[in-house]
């Protein structure tokens, strides 16, 4: 038997995953865990799971509201039978939860959602219809032992975002963090079939939710934020799913797939007899490649969520060494940058280097040049902060001026004012690419003042700023042009600030 996840290969070698299947299936053996998974759902799952009234299994799914037009203003709630408690002792109880869902709108405008919840009361509360989701009612809003990640499609509150939003609901339907999928290519009420994973660390008190459409895979959370679940949920807890139709507004809510595996954070590997005990579990129940599935997306979330606070730590410290200038200029966020290029859309590709490329971007109503340093770049970290620290604070007609920076991902972004005749190098080696005769030709006129442009930024930075600035990389490319062909010196990765003395001379052993 083989089974492919996203380039992860499982087959008989599966026993080399084994080791790290028993961080985490060792607690099904030796710990009061939960373990759930449902590839679809049969007749006689009724029996492992309670429904309200109006929610029942057909055509494989748990139609968590009514398969049937016209169901106006309706909830449901389907629940799995067990329940799992918070904590043992010490140790707090994490999850994950995959599945797959399907909302089918049956009126336009549709409402108004689906959304998996924790609660310590099973029943459907009553008048849960509508903005409600199947969660609270009126009267319990503010009270109920509850969270909630909702999956809604109808804007019901000034709050949310729109109508087509992931949200972390806790003891309401109010949001506490939400976030749009339409810059996701995701229409929750598109009618098509959709998977959410939930992970939560009870040891780190978050949740990050990943949604997308296809294929088990790992994924950037389209949600991520604190949550310490055991605040609100002290007693048993169960796990299932509600959902709402809304006034005149009526959708089918199913879900087609679930897994669950709930485990505790300090689970220890287990000794011989408990690792054969877990073999043998192993080897007889038939939701084994399911299970391992969700390990295997645990462990690629482990080392992704690694990897981010790793990189959101490098981010507070570049951030921080530029925000101690005091002329730092301004910081953007990566999907502003991503918005006004495009997406870096290779259309608006200015030029490019050894140490990346510039896209010409759209900020409000100007036009600006967005360099992005590529990855490989010699550019690094360090360059990235010389030349946002050292030119932030200068200002000369010859300079080309830094708006702002984004270090945010690990992409290094810098937003410089735009320069209609690009670099002098065009000019001089590659002058087919100008629009008329006159463009192609570099007059003496303008020959002259583009040299005496440079000579005036070069003596303002030698002479006229508070602190000396070495450029060090003077050279065509690093020399752009405005629209009337004056001179601004630009790209200062290799920059050096020395305080100004006696000595007309610098030296230095670092290679430029």
């Amino acid at each position: 038997m083989a089974y492919e996840c996203n380039n992860f290969f499982v087959s008989s070698r599966a026993v080399r995953i084994l080791v790290l299947l028993t961080l985490i299936g060792s607690c099904i053996v030796q710990v009061n865990c939960l373990n759930i998974s449902f590839p679809s759902f049969k007749p006689e799952d009724r029996d492992v799971l309670n429904f309200s009234a109006n929610s029942y299994i057909a055509l494989g799914a748990l139609q968590v509201t009514p398969d049937v037009n016209g169901a106006s203003n309706t909830s449901g709630r389907v629940l799995y039978g067990q329940p799992f408690r918070p904590s043992n002792g010490q140790l707090k109880t994490s999850f994950i939860s995959s599945f797959v869902f399907n909302i089918q709108p049956q009126t336009s405008p549709t409402g108004e959602g689906l959304a998996f919840i924790l609660t310590e009361s099973p029943p459907l509360p009553e008048n849960s219809g509508g903005q409600w989701i199947g969660i609270i009612n009126s009267s319990t809003t503010g009270s109920s032992n509850i969270v909630a990640v909702e999956f809604d499609t109808r804007k019901s509150f000034p709050e949310d975002l729109d109508d087509n939003h992931v949200g972390i609901d806790v003891r309401s339907t109010v949001s506490i963090a939400q976030a749009s999928l339409n810059d996701k290519g995701l229409n929750l009420s598109g009618g098509y079939d959709i998977r959410a994973t939930l992970f939560y660390d009870a040891q780190l008190a978050t949740i990050d939710i990943v949604v997308y459409r296809g294929e088990p895979r790992a994924e950037d959370p389209v949600l991520s934020h604190p949550l310490d679940l055991y605040e609100y949920l002290r007693g048993d807890i169960y796990v299932g799913f509600s959902a709402s139709t809304g006034v005149n507004a009526t959708q089918l809510n199913c879900v087609k797939s679930w897994d669950f595996i709930s485990y505790e954070n300090s689970v220890q590997i287990p000794d011989k007899t408990s690792f054969n005990r877990l073999w043998t579990w192993l080897m007889v129940s038939v939701n084994v490649v399911p299970l391992l599935i969700l390990v295997i997306l645990f462990i690629r979330y482990m080392k992704r969520s690694h990897e981010r606070r790793l990189m959101e730590a490098d981010d507070s410290e570049v951030e921080l060494k530029i925000l101690n200038s005091s002329t730092a200029p301004q910081k953007f966020r990566l999907k502003e940058l991503r918005f006004a290029t495009e997406n870096f859309n290779s259309m608006n590709k200015l030029g490019k280097g050894g140490f990346g490329t510039v896209y010409k971007g759209l900020l409000g109503n100007g036009v600006v040049a967005v360099k992005r340093i590529s990855k490989n770049s010699s550019h690094g970290k360090k360059d990235f902060i010389a030349e946002v620290t050292s030119i932030g604070n200068l200002h000369h007609k010859n300079l080309v001026k830094l708006i702002g920076w984004c270090y945010e991902s690990n992409e290094l972004l810098l937003v410089y004012e735009f320069m209609p005749n690009g670099s002098l190098d065009k000019f001089i080696f590659h002058n087919e690419t100008a629009e008329s005769e006159d463009d192609k030709t570099l007059t003496w006129g303008r020959r002259h003042n583009i040299i005496i442009g440079v000579a005036q930024a070069l003596d303002y930075l030698h002479n006229g700023c508070q602190n000396r600035v070495l450029h060090r990389d003077i050279k065509a490319s690093n020399i752009l042009m405005d629209l009337e062909f004056n001179a601004r010196l630009g790209d200062f990765g290799l920059a050096r600030v020395i305080q100004l003395n006696e000595n007309t001379h610098h030296s230095t052993k670092e290679i430029a």
